[in-house]
């Protein structure tokens, strides 16, 4: 045997694409035959390792070889095929007379739900605690804390992000918060004769009920007495009274409704403040039973009460000529003040 590189066996292992001859001696009679031989390279396809995916992911793969032709799983001859769900996915490659194969399985997890609710108010009185748990689950939370539940009581936007097999789901929620009512009429006062005064007891999304019957947010005051209104809004009532005394205001007097003598230094006694001389003047302190239990007639002074004067409640009674521009004639008030030691 003679082949085209001078070897002599009689079996050759080509090495390469070209042309190759042998000639074969047998007895003196020698045959000669040629070949021509083309090696095609192999399609390299690699469609990876196996994949874990959440719900709504695509992932392409891509088997592209140059002048190769292509089988998928599912009969379609493209050079990349798009995965949207779980599965076994295989391609075969050919090239000339070559092929090769290979196949990926995906996994799909299904996305964690998450329901926080539809945007809602809260009483300022009360709390409000979501909890989101799932088996697995991790958490995060817009303050950055990572438990399944969380309690709030403050209006704000709140969110969670929950993650279960690598997969992660949000929500939201705005949390408005509805203030407890409130009301202040203010302090006691005097209403000048011929004047008129407003209460106001407004505020937001209020219903109101006065003690007359009347439902407006502010109140006309043209008449001395004891005012009160009770105010409502969906989480709670609130209430507040105010004492209103009426004087001709030539010469106003103010008494208050409730002294303490028990040596604090505050409020010790009782005694009605006005700013003009008058003549004829007397005060009297009435107990429940109606007996005088103290009385003067000297201006600017004040009923100490006894040590064994009861707390409760006394009335008063006070005549007075004020001496002032404008006054005319005697002026005659009265009142209730609780004794409080």
């Amino acid at each position: 045997y003679l082949w085209q590189d001078g070897s002599t066996d009689a079996t050759y292992a080509p090495a390469g694409s070209g042309t190759y001859w042998v000639e074969v001696e047998i007895n003196g009679c020698t045959g000669r035959d040629t070949v021509v031989l083309d090696i095609l390279p192999q399609p390299v396809v690699d469609l990876g390792p196996g994949q874990t995916r959440c719900e709504g992911e695509r992932a392409v793969l891509d088997a592209f070889n140059p002048g190769a032709t292509y089988l998928w799983q599912d009969g379609s001859t493209g050079s990349a095929f798009e995965v949207t769900g779980a599965g076994n996915y295989s391609v075969t490659v050919t090239l000339g007379v070559c092929t090769a194969s290979d196949n990926v399985t995906f996994i799909y997890h299904p996305l964690p739900l998450v329901d926080l609710g539809t945007d809602t108010t809260l009483c300022a009185d009360t709390s409000l605690t979501f909890d989101v748990f799932r088996a697995g689950g991790s958490y995060i939370w817009q303050d950055g804390s990572t438990l399944a539940e969380h309690t709030t009581s403050n209006a704000g936007t709140y969110w969670v992000r929950v993650t279960e097999n690598g997969c992660s789901s949000t929500d939201s929620l705005e949390l408005g918060i509805i203030d407890l009512p409130v009301v202040d009429l203010g302090p006691d006062f005097l209403l000048c004769i011929g004047t008129v005064e407003y209460l106001d007891a407004q505020g937001p999304d209020y219903s109101y009920a006065w003690n007359d019957g009347s439902n407006g947010p502010r109140y006309t005051v043209s008449s001395p007495g004891t005012y009160d209104v009770t105010v409502s809004n969906t989480c709670g009532m609130a209430s507040d009274t105010i004492n209103v005394a009426q004087d001709y205001c030539d010469c106003p007097v103010f008494a208050p409704n409730a002294f303490s003598p028990n040596g604090d230094g505050i409020n010790e006694v009782f005694l009605p403040y006005f700013d003009c001389p008058a003549t004829d003047y007397i005060l009297r302190v009435y107990d429940r039973w109606g007996g005088v239990v103290w009385e003067t007639d000297v201006p600017g002074k004040a009923w100490t009460s006894e040590e064994n004067d009861p707390n409760g409640v006394y009335v008063w009674t006070l005549e007075m000529r004020p001496q002032a521009v404008g006054a005319n004639g005697m002026r005659r008030l009265s009142g209730h003040v609780t004794l409080l030691r």
